[in-house]
This record gives C-alpha cells, structure tokens and sequence, in this order.
C-alpha cells in the first residue's frame, strides 16, 4: 500500500462526499466523509460526528488502514504553528 499523505485543509478540500480520514486535534484521526462547505467552514462526518471548521488536515480514503495523526514527515505543507510539528 502506498503511503497517504495528509492534507492541510487550508491548501486543499476533498471533493464532495469524498471518503477519508480526518484530523481535528480534540477528537484525533476519524473516517468520514467531506460533506462540504457551510457559512462556519469545512463539513466532514464520520466517527466523531460532524465537525464544522475544526479539522485541519484530511487524507483520501484508499483501503489503508487508520493513520497515524499529522506529524511533519507525513503531511504536505505541514504547519508548525498548531503544537503538532517539530
């Protein structure tokens, strides 16, 4: 399996309805769906229900098991800033 890398919501959105893993830092790593934008942010659904402008990084969904949470060897323009990088 090929290795997914995560993606800083900022920079770039799934499509609509794309499955994938998510990254807000209170809930860590979910499966769900992008759902979309709203008038508060991003939309994604899943295991940690709906969270709206709260997660910051997502990865496609391509049969890989449950990935690790966004860390500076794993993310595309990983952001220093949020406490998770080096």
């Amino acid at each position: 399996m090929e290795c997914v890398e995560w993606v800083a919501v900022r920079d770039e959105l799934p499509e609509e309805n794309q499955e994938v893993f998510y990254f807000f830092d209170v809930t860590g790593v979910s499966k769900g769906h992008y759902v979309g934008e709203c008038e508060i942010g991003s939309v994604f659904t899943g295991e940690a229900g709906f969270l709206s402008g709260d997660v910051t990084h997502w990865q496609p969904y391509v049969g890989q098991d449950k990935p690790e949470y966004p860390k500076a060897d794993n993310v595309v323009d990983f952001p220093t800033k949020n406490g998770l990088g080096s």
